[in-house]
């Protein structure tokens, strides 16, 4: 995550689990294998560290891989894409579950 790349965001809660036909190949039998659902667009729950408010914009930590930040706070990575905003304000200064609007560009 410190190069700003962020491919998508992890859910336990996916509207569709896509190649689940995967996990009924023969050849992935004996493979320890847990299908993992990903938000590239939509309403997800982020990981968020520090302070944040409602429609700030959302990109990578600069100190905790896999986990967000307010852009226009002092925990986001300087070089961070912005990844979606805030659907709701929460001040706690740690890592919590933020609601937020995703859409993670792949170019």
């Amino acid at each position: 995550a410190s190069s700003g790349e962020v491919n998508a965001v992890v859910t336990d809660k996916p509207g569709m689990l896509m190649n689940t036909k995967l996990m009924s190949d023969p050849k992935w039998e004996d493979q320890d294998i847990t299908p993992l659902g990903i938000v590239l667009v939509g309403r997800s729950v982020v990981k968020i560290l520090g302070p944040i408010n409602k429609f700030d914009k959302v990109g990578v930590s600069s100190n905790y891989p896999g986990v967000g930040a307010s852009l226009s706070g002092p925990n986001a990575s300087p070089s961070s894409p912005s990844i979606g905003i805030a659907l709701e304000s929460n001040q706690d200064s740690g890592v919590k579950l933020v609601e937020c609007a995703l859409q993670i560009s792949l170019d």
